[in-house]
């Protein structure tokens, strides 16, 4: 579903030395796999999972999704391949106030048939426990309800590959579970996971375990 092949990433500093977020990472991942990436802050990990969807160019390498070379696409294409195969999860949720958290669920599917989601999101209202909450601004949402609403938004459409970016930093552990449970069953009906945590817990729920650290990945 994903491979990546010898990426590479460098930031320039004005006035400063150069920054290797990515030495030469190669791996890939299959149907199945709940992979946990762990390392310290500034490793790399969130630019590993940026380039790995599409939204951020490597200065070397090659990331295949769905038998794809993204990077090989125009922006338009890109977009649109993002937007049919890969879900994302992000710390800071990205939902839109204006919007229902039922709605914010339906904008995962705006690269798809509107109506394959609506059977979706209904399911997974009910199963991560936010069917009261449907049409409630995200204003009123708890901290967990936010984050499993951003969760649905992802799987809203069963895209092939989730990205999830510390997903359950600001959970408690109920919360935590909730997520990372939802992440492994997700993976064991066939989709791929890419998780960049610092939480130690989720190695508990992860079948694949790497360490980064100063840009180099290795699996443990």
């Amino acid at each position: 579903m994903l491979g990546c092949h010898n990426i590479s990433k460098r930031y320039t500093q004005k006035g400063g030395p150069q920054i290797e977020a990515l030495r030469e990472v190669t791996f890939a991942l299959s149907p199945g796999d709940f992979a946990s990436v762990q390392g310290p802050s500034g490793c790399g990990k969130s630019t590993l999972l940026l380039v790995c969807g599409g939204l951020l160019s490597p200065d070397g390498g090659q990331v295949l999704l769905a038998e794809t070379d993204v990077y090989a696409q125009s922006p338009n294409d890109r977009a649109r391949l993002r937007g049919r195969h890969v879900g994302f999860v992000f710390q800071q949720f990205h939902l839109i106030p204006y919007l229902s958290l039922r709605d914010n669920i339906l904008s995962g599917s705006l690269a798809h048939e509107r109506g394959c989601a609506e059977t979706s999101a209904e399911t997974l209202m009910t199963r991560l426990d936010l069917h009261d909450r449907a049409h409630h601004l995200v204003s009123a949402l708890s901290i967990g309800e936010r984050q499993r609403t951003a969760l649905a938004r992802a799987l809203v459409c069963e895209p092939q590959l989730i990205l999830a970016d510390e997903p359950t930093g600001n959970l408690d552990p109920d919360n935590s579970h909730i997520v990372l449970q939802s992440l492994a069953e997700y993976a064991q009906a066939g989709g791929a996971v890419l998780l960049v945590t610092h939480d130690p817990s989720s190695t508990g729920y992860a079948n694949r375990h790497f360490v980064m650290n100063r840009g180099v990945l290795r699996e443990s």
